[in-house]
């Protein structure tokens, strides 16, 4: 009797620490990690800069060993998670933005000081 007892707790911690760490943000592809703050201030930082194309941005990649391509273009304000966009990173455990490679983008314009991208605190 001793033993069944036994037995039933083990597989009751067993099964209790397997849907915990499953429930995980590292194991769950379809839970979206993105603020919805964060993705609009990242949107509004796209629509105020221009994808340019223009040969000095491409030569200065090239020479770098960088591979130039719009990455902002992945940027969508539905059905995406900005912690999917090309260029950004966030922290897996919070969803916060925490880094923004926009190297090689393609990128023209100018960051104004009352820029949304500053409200990104983690970054």
């Amino acid at each position: 009797m001793f033993h069944l007892l036994r037995l039933s707790l083990c597989l009751l911690c067993l099964s209790l620490h397997s849907s915990l760490t499953t429930s995980s943000p590292y194991h769950n592809s379809s839970a979206q990690l993105c603020h919805e703050y964060e993705k609009f201030a990242m949107l509004k930082l796209k629509n105020s800069l221009t994808i340019d194309d223009s040969s000095t941005i491409l030569q200065d990649c090239a020479s770098s060993g960088h591979v130039p391509y719009a990455k902002t273009v992945s940027w969508k304000a539905t059905g995406s998670d900005c912690c999917q966009w090309d260029g950004v990173t966030c922290n897996p455990l919070t969803g916060h933005v925490v880094g923004l490679n926009l190297r090689c983008g393609k990128l023209l314009g100018t960051i104004p000081t009352n820029s949304t991208l500053f409200t990104l605190r983690h970054l």
